[in-house]
């Protein structure tokens, strides 16, 4: 494998645990405050509309 392909693959894997983790974390605020588990696509949907929110507005 080129240092190109390597950089990719690495890429793509650190944004999975990115969302894995951000995923795991919406669920965990669910659980503190006690709003309805939703189920773990859910969660990680809405991290990445939270994520894609924060973005838009950084970059306007």
């Amino acid at each position: 494998m080129d240092q190109e392909t390597k950089d990719i693959t690495v890429m793509f894997l650190f944004i999975i645990l990115i969302f894995a983790l951000g995923g795991l974390a919406v669920q965990g605020v669910c659980l503190i405050f006690g709003i309805p588990q939703f189920s773990y696509l859910q969660s990680v949907g809405i991290f990445t509309a939270i994520i894609f929110f924060l973005t838009s507005a950084a970059t306007t």
